[in-house]
Protein backbone atom coordinates (compact mmCIF):
# COMPACT_ATOMS: atom_id res chain seq x y z
CA UNK A 1 0.00 0.00 0.00
CA UNK A 2 1.49 3.33 -1.08
CA UNK A 3 1.75 6.05 1.52
CA UNK A 4 0.40 9.50 0.73
CA UNK A 5 3.05 11.99 -0.29
CA UNK A 6 2.58 15.39 1.35
CA UNK A 7 1.60 18.14 -1.08
CA UNK A 8 3.46 21.09 0.49
CA UNK A 9 6.01 21.41 3.30
CA UNK A 10 8.91 23.47 4.51
CA UNK A 11 12.50 22.44 3.83
CA UNK A 12 12.84 21.35 7.47
CA UNK A 13 9.65 19.26 7.29
CA UNK A 14 10.92 17.67 4.07
CA UNK A 15 14.24 16.71 5.69
CA UNK A 16 12.46 15.03 8.63
CA UNK A 17 9.95 13.27 6.33
CA UNK A 18 12.46 12.25 3.65
CA UNK A 19 14.77 10.25 5.94
CA UNK A 20 11.85 7.85 6.62
CA UNK A 21 11.10 7.15 2.93
CA UNK A 22 12.24 4.14 0.93
CA UNK A 23 12.26 6.08 -2.38
CA UNK A 24 14.46 9.07 -3.13
CA UNK A 25 12.62 12.38 -3.45
CA UNK A 26 13.85 15.78 -4.53
CA UNK A 27 12.37 18.90 -2.93
CA UNK A 28 10.94 21.10 -5.70
CA UNK A 29 8.77 24.19 -5.29
CA UNK A 30 7.93 23.26 -1.69
CA UNK A 31 6.85 19.67 -2.38
CA UNK A 32 8.49 16.21 -2.64
CA UNK A 33 9.01 14.86 -6.18
CA UNK A 34 10.25 11.34 -6.94
CA UNK A 35 13.80 11.36 -8.33
CA UNK A 36 13.32 8.43 -10.74
CA UNK A 37 10.03 7.88 -12.51
CA UNK A 38 9.82 5.66 -15.59
CA UNK A 39 6.81 5.29 -17.90
CA UNK A 40 6.49 1.67 -19.03
CA UNK A 41 3.57 2.31 -21.39
CA UNK A 42 0.94 1.28 -18.88
CA UNK A 43 1.92 2.96 -15.62
CA UNK A 44 4.50 5.06 -13.86
CA UNK A 45 7.21 3.09 -12.06
CA UNK A 46 9.94 4.19 -9.68
CA UNK A 47 13.46 3.18 -10.65
CA UNK A 48 16.21 3.62 -13.20
CA UNK A 49 17.02 1.36 -16.14
CA UNK A 50 20.11 -0.82 -16.14
CA UNK A 51 21.60 1.41 -18.86
CA UNK A 52 21.00 4.52 -16.73
CA UNK A 53 22.59 2.88 -13.69
CA UNK A 54 25.63 1.66 -15.65
CA UNK A 55 26.36 5.07 -17.21
CA UNK A 56 26.07 6.73 -13.78
CA UNK A 57 28.30 4.09 -12.15
CA UNK A 58 30.88 4.38 -14.94
CA UNK A 59 30.92 8.18 -14.60
CA UNK A 60 31.34 7.99 -10.82
CA UNK A 61 34.08 5.38 -11.11
CA UNK A 62 35.98 7.35 -13.74
CA UNK A 63 35.71 10.54 -11.69
CA UNK A 64 36.94 8.74 -8.57
CA UNK A 65 39.95 7.48 -10.53
CA UNK A 66 40.72 10.90 -12.03
CA UNK A 67 40.34 12.73 -8.71
CA UNK A 68 42.39 10.30 -6.58
CA UNK A 69 44.66 12.21 -4.21
CA UNK A 70 42.76 15.49 -4.62
CA UNK A 71 40.38 17.25 -2.24
CA UNK A 72 37.37 16.95 -4.59
CA UNK A 73 35.13 13.88 -4.28
CA UNK A 74 32.85 12.06 -6.73
CA UNK A 75 29.38 11.42 -5.31
CA UNK A 76 26.93 9.02 -6.97
CA UNK A 77 23.17 9.52 -6.52
CA UNK A 78 22.90 10.52 -2.87
CA UNK A 79 24.48 13.97 -2.58
CA UNK A 80 21.83 16.66 -2.15
CA UNK A 81 22.39 19.98 -3.90
CA UNK A 82 20.80 23.04 -2.29
CA UNK A 83 19.37 25.34 -4.96
CA UNK A 84 19.14 29.10 -4.17
CA UNK A 85 15.36 29.08 -4.85
CA UNK A 86 14.85 26.57 -1.99
CA UNK A 87 14.76 23.36 -4.07
CA UNK A 88 16.93 20.34 -3.28
CA UNK A 89 18.17 18.27 -6.24
CA UNK A 90 20.05 14.97 -6.49
CA UNK A 91 22.36 14.73 -9.48
CA UNK A 92 23.00 11.23 -10.80
CA UNK A 93 26.71 11.99 -10.29
CA UNK A 94 28.42 15.07 -8.85
CA UNK A 95 31.84 16.28 -7.84
CA UNK A 96 31.98 18.18 -4.55
CA UNK A 97 35.07 20.29 -3.82
CA UNK A 98 33.91 21.85 -0.57
CA UNK A 99 34.70 20.85 3.01
CA UNK A 100 33.88 17.22 3.79
CA UNK A 101 31.28 16.65 6.51
CA UNK A 102 30.60 12.92 6.94
CA UNK A 103 27.24 13.55 8.65
CA UNK A 104 25.81 16.03 6.16
CA UNK A 105 23.50 14.98 3.35
CA UNK A 106 24.30 18.15 1.34
CA UNK A 107 27.15 18.85 -1.04
CA UNK A 108 28.95 22.01 0.02
CA UNK A 109 30.60 23.04 -3.25
CA UNK A 110 29.35 21.01 -6.24
CA UNK A 111 31.53 21.88 -9.23
CA UNK A 112 30.27 19.27 -11.71
CA UNK A 113 26.86 17.62 -12.00
CA UNK A 114 26.02 14.79 -14.37
CA UNK A 115 22.50 13.71 -15.29
CA UNK A 116 21.83 10.54 -17.29
CA UNK A 117 18.89 11.25 -19.57
CA UNK A 118 15.79 9.13 -19.98
CA UNK A 119 12.68 9.71 -22.08
CA UNK A 120 10.56 10.30 -19.00
CA UNK A 121 12.87 12.90 -17.40
CA UNK A 122 14.45 14.55 -20.45
CA UNK A 123 12.16 17.60 -20.48
CA UNK A 124 12.59 18.27 -16.75
CA UNK A 125 16.37 17.74 -16.97
CA UNK A 126 16.76 20.18 -19.89
CA UNK A 127 14.49 22.86 -18.41
CA UNK A 128 13.78 23.01 -14.68
CA UNK A 129 16.80 21.07 -13.42
CA UNK A 130 19.15 22.85 -15.83
CA UNK A 131 17.97 26.24 -14.58
CA UNK A 132 18.24 25.10 -10.96
CA UNK A 133 21.79 23.85 -11.50
CA UNK A 134 22.83 27.01 -13.38
CA UNK A 135 21.71 29.10 -10.39
CA UNK A 136 24.19 27.39 -8.00
CA UNK A 137 27.32 29.62 -7.96
CA UNK A 138 29.78 26.74 -7.41
CA UNK A 139 28.58 24.65 -10.37
CA UNK A 140 30.86 25.13 -13.37
CA UNK A 141 29.87 22.13 -15.53
CA UNK A 142 26.52 20.41 -16.17
CA UNK A 143 26.87 17.26 -18.28
CA UNK A 144 23.85 15.43 -19.70
CA UNK A 145 24.60 11.91 -20.92
CA UNK A 146 22.42 9.70 -23.10
CA UNK A 147 21.76 6.18 -21.88
CA UNK A 148 20.90 5.04 -25.42
CA UNK A 149 24.08 6.02 -27.28
CA UNK A 150 27.52 7.46 -26.48
CA UNK A 151 26.47 11.10 -26.65
CA UNK A 152 26.17 14.07 -24.37
CA UNK A 153 25.71 17.79 -23.96
CA UNK A 154 27.67 19.90 -21.51
CA UNK A 155 26.99 23.38 -20.22
CA UNK A 156 30.16 25.15 -19.03
CA UNK A 157 30.16 28.38 -17.02
CA UNK A 158 32.73 30.86 -18.19
CA UNK A 159 31.67 34.52 -18.46
CA UNK A 160 28.33 33.12 -19.67
CA UNK A 161 27.17 29.54 -20.11
CA UNK A 162 28.46 27.70 -23.20
CA UNK A 163 26.96 24.52 -24.66
CA UNK A 164 29.13 21.79 -26.22
CA UNK A 165 27.92 18.52 -27.74
CA UNK A 166 29.80 15.22 -27.83
CA UNK A 167 29.15 12.04 -29.79
CA UNK A 168 30.85 8.67 -30.17
CA UNK A 169 33.16 6.55 -28.08
CA UNK A 170 36.15 8.65 -29.23
CA UNK A 171 34.68 11.80 -27.65
CA UNK A 172 35.92 13.34 -24.42
CA UNK A 173 34.33 16.08 -22.31
CA UNK A 174 36.92 18.52 -20.91
CA UNK A 175 36.11 19.48 -17.31
CA UNK A 176 38.24 22.63 -17.10
CA UNK A 177 37.29 23.46 -13.50
CA UNK A 178 38.83 20.15 -12.40
CA UNK A 179 41.61 19.97 -15.02
CA UNK A 180 40.40 16.57 -16.21
CA UNK A 181 38.69 15.09 -19.24
CA UNK A 182 35.96 12.43 -19.25
CA UNK A 183 36.50 9.89 -22.03
CA UNK A 184 33.26 8.56 -23.44
CA UNK A 185 34.88 5.13 -23.90
CA UNK A 186 35.11 4.98 -20.08
CA UNK A 187 31.62 6.46 -19.49
CA UNK A 188 30.02 3.84 -21.76
CA UNK A 189 32.25 0.89 -20.85
CA UNK A 190 30.41 -2.44 -20.89
CA UNK A 191 27.53 -1.15 -23.03
CA UNK A 192 26.41 -2.16 -26.49
CA UNK A 193 24.33 -0.03 -28.86
CA UNK A 194 21.95 -1.02 -31.63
Amino acid sequence: MALAVPKRMTAEEFEAWHVKQTERYEFVDGAPRLKFVIWDGAKMMVGATNAHSLVALNAGSELKRLLRGRSCRAIVADGKIRIPNGNFRYADVAVDCGPYDPKSTFLTEPVLVIEVLSKSTRWIDFTKKLEDYKSVPAIRHILFLSQDEPAGQMWTRETDWRLDEFSGLDAAAPIAALSISLAFAALYEGMTFE
